[in-house]
């Protein structure tokens, strides 16, 4: 599976990066705010177009 900007989800890399979506959504729900996403650079662009 892909996400948005082409990195792949693999069972190596599931863990890790559920980790680190956990940690980033403990600041917003501890009062602090936050930035919207940032826009989707071209090489995320070419990155994904190879791996589809």
């Amino acid at each position: 599976m892909l996400n948005r900007n082409g990195k792949e989800f693999t069972d190596e890399n599931v863990d890790q990066l559920l980790f680190f979506r956990h940690e980033n959504a403990k600041f917003p729900r501890a009062g602090g705010r936050t930035k919207g996403p940032k826009r989707r650079q071209e090489k995320n662009n070419l990155n994904l177009k190879i791996k589809f």
